[in-house]
C-alpha cells in the first residue's frame, strides 16, 4: 500500500517531517512550513521527500536494495565527516550534501557503511519543485552531470523501470 493520508502534527524533536514504520501516513510539522512565503513549495518537496522514505523502508526490498548498493559504491572510500545539517555524512558528488546524511546506530540505518536512506530522498523531491530543479542543474552539469544522471536515473527507477 502506497502512503495514503498526510498529516499536520507539531514539530517532534528535530524532525520536520516523519514517515511512520508500518504505517501509510506522513506526518508534517505544520510550524516548519506555516508563514513561509515558500511554504506551498516546502510543503509538496517534504510530502515527496517523505513518501521516498516510505518507499525505500517499506516498499520492494530489492529497491532498498539498489539504493543501498548505490551509495555504497560511491562512498567506500569516503570518510564519515561532520554534515552541515547535524550528525555525520558521506560528502562524494551528490548535488546536495544532504544525500550522503547517515543516521549512525538507528534501526533503519544500523551499519556502519550506511544504506542511503537519503539519497533517493533528496534526488525526487527535486522534481517537487522544477524552478528549484532546474536551477541545480547549470552547475551540477558544469562538474557532475554524469554523477548526478546515474544517481537520479536509480533513484526514480521504481518509477521508470519498475522493479523487478
Amino acid at each position: 500500500d502506497f502512503p495514503t493520508r498526510v498529516g499536520m502534527a507539531r514539530r517532534q524533536g528535530e524532525h520536520s517531517a516523519i514517515t511512520t514504520s508500518g504505517t501509510n501516513v506522513i506526518r508534517v510539522a505544520y510550524d516548519t512550513i506555516m508563514g513561509s512565503p515558500s511554504a506551498l513549495g516546502q510543503l509538496r518537496e517534504t510530502i515527496w521527500h517523505e513518501t521516498m522514505h516510505w518507499i525505500h523502508h517499506q516498499g520492494p526490498q530489492v529497491y532498498g536494495d539498489l539504493i543501498t548498493q548505490h551509495y555504497r559504491a560511491r562512498t567506500a572510500a569516503e570518510p564519515l565527516v561532520p554534515s552541515q545539517y547535524g550528525g555525520v555524512g558521506r560528502k562524494d558528488r551528490w548535488w546536495d550534501e544532504y544525500a550522503g546524511k547517515q543516521y549512525v546506530g538507528a534501526a533503519f540505518d544500523p551499519e556502519p557503511e550506511g544504506r542511503g536512506v537519503e539519497l533517493a530522498t533528496r534526488y525526487f523531491q527535486l522534481l517537487a519543485n522544477p524552478e528549484r530543479f532546474v536551477r541545480q542543474l547549470d552547475p551540477i552539469f558544469e562538474a557532475n552531470a554524469d554523477v548526478f544522471l546515474d544517481t537520479l536515473k536509480i533513484a526514480l527507477k521504481i518509477f521508470t523501470d519498475g522493479i523487478q
